[in-house]
């Protein structure tokens, strides 16, 4: 699984689309689309953006949601 079927996977459990998600991050929906069909992965500001939203929705610090999200590029953090 990549970044961006992640982010899908974690905002469609909330009930919500990348259409949401992109309005609350003020991006557009194609580049959330491209995260997930292309494989590629945010710049910095976008993964923090995504990341507050997530917490928001898991009820989780930001630090926790940053580690997991770094985890779903593959990259282990500790924060």
């Amino acid at each position: 699984m990549n970044w961006g079927e992640w982010v899908r996977q974690e905002i469609t459990k909330h009930g919500h689309t990348v259409t949401w998600l992109s309005r609350r991050i003020g991006g557009s929906s194609t580049l959330i689309i491209k995260w997930r069909t292309r494989g590629s992965i945010p710049k910095a500001d976008g993964f923090i953006l995504v990341c507050k939203e997530l917490a928001i929705l898991e009820g989780v610090g930001m630090c926790e949601m940053m580690e997991r999200g770094a985890a779903a590029m593959g990259i282990k953090i500790e924060i």
